[in-house]
């Protein structure tokens, strides 16, 4: 878990997988139900899936790794202004 300067909370779960175990999306549920009013994203990094479902960005492993969503911006709001464009 990050808290970041706002007092906002990212949850991260790691699982070197393609086939999720049910679990790790428990995990992050639980969380939510927790903390939902703090919570700023929903990371579950993976072997090689990407994509965001349900609110929970899937994130290969590799391109953590490279950095691309270390910072706190990344991929839903690349989303969000992709759509506005």
């Amino acid at each position: 878990m990050i808290k970041h300067t706002d007092n906002s909370l990212t949850s991260i779960n790691v699982t070197y997988t393609d086939d999720i175990p049910e679990r790790e999306i428990r995990a992050l549920s639980s969380f939510q139900d927790v903390f939902s009013e703090n919570i700023r994203r929903r990371i579950l990094i993976t072997k090689d899936i990407e994509k965001e479902e349900e609110g929970i960005e899937y994130i290969p492993l590799w391109r953590w790794f490279l950095g691309r969503y270390r910072d706190t911006g990344d991929l839903m709001d690349r989303k969000r202004k992709n759509k506005e464009v």
